[in-house]
């Protein structure tokens, strides 16, 4: 048996032996759903793809974590164009200025969601061990 299948556990039982009580709580081992894998052997088999997938999602999650700091900064500029304009006029611009700010922030905030949330699997690929 090759190490990675030993650390993955991809030699299943057989029925017989998972109904005569090989379990975790039984003394046995815990099967490929049960079992725990440590963090350098986690991406063990993970590709160039997988890699700018993983980059990609987590560079749209810091994006998307930062619209909300964002959306309270200009908040408090919109608050601010009301109090800080001369004219009825001025205020107009100054709030459809700030207005237009969140349409974009909104924008910026679905391509990101998008990125970190729907980004297409890649294919799994069965490698034979060594």
């Amino acid at each position: 048996m090759s190490e990675s299948s030993r650390a993955f556990q991809l030699d299943a039982p057989s029925s017989s032996a998972a109904g005569a009580g090989a379990g975790p709580a039984r003394g046995g081992k815990a099967g490929p759903s049960g079992g725990s894998v440590p963090f350098y052997r986690l991406f063990a088999f993970a590709d160039g793809a997988d890699a700018a997938l993983m980059s990609l999602g987590a560079l749209g999650a810091v994006a998307n974590g930062a619209a909300l700091p964002l959306m309270t900064v200009l908040f408090g500029r919109l608050i601010d164009a009301f109090g800080g304009a001369a004219t009825t006029r001025d205020v107009v611009g100054r709030v459809s200025g700030v207005s237009l700010e969140f349409v974009y922030l909104a924008v910026a905030s679905a391509a990101a969601s998008f990125l970190r949330k729907c980004s297409p699997p890649t294919p799994h690929r069965h490698r034979a061990p060594p």
